[in-house]
């Protein structure tokens, strides 16, 4: 019988490539670089985002929030993401567009109150406006009125 030296998975013993996390909270590091609110998702990897100052943009998902990595990067409505703007784009009568840089958790959100140097107040007014709004539209009250008509009996051995 031929024996088994080596034995086993060998690919097990490869290390994993796709096992990258940072825990370095990454802030705003120039005039380009925005922090906003996901306020309405569109598919295709795009969503709109309301930034600083009032003004929306059309914001792009790219590769390194997709594939095997989106399952920890999941943007929702009122999520906190910091944008890139595209200041090498053309500006036109449309929507500006932004790319994503960042995606932050509840726990960031306080580290960003905490040590940022941007006043965030309009993003957390802005997260109580969306909540407010989901609240309203997802108001599952049941309403019974009563009918003034009796209920009909139903007689059994006519039928």
């Amino acid at each position: 019988m031929v024996k088994n030296q080596t034995g086993g998975n060998k690919g097990k013993k490869v290390a994993r490539k796709d096992n990258v996390q940072s825990n370095k909270l990454r802030f705003s590091s120039s005039e380009d670089e925005v922090y906003g609110i996901a306020i309405k998702m569109l598919g295709n990897n795009q969503f709109h985002v309301m930034c600083l100052y009032q003004q929306t943009r059309l914001c792009f998902i790219r590769k390194k929030f997709t594939g095997k990595f989106k399952h920890h990067n999941l943007v929702k409505q009122g999520t906190w993401v910091l944008v890139g703007k595209r200041d090498w784009e053309t500006k036109t009568d449309k929507i500006e567009k932004c790319d994503l840089l960042e995606i932050y958790d509840e726990h960031d959100k306080k580290t960003l109150h905490e040590q940022s140097n941007v006043n965030l107040e309009f993003l957390s007014l802005e997260e109580k406006k969306l909540e407010n709004e989901n609240m309203e539209e997802h108001d599952d009250t049941i309403v019974f009125e009563e009918s003034d008509h009796e209920i009909d009996q139903i007689d059994f051995d006519d039928i």
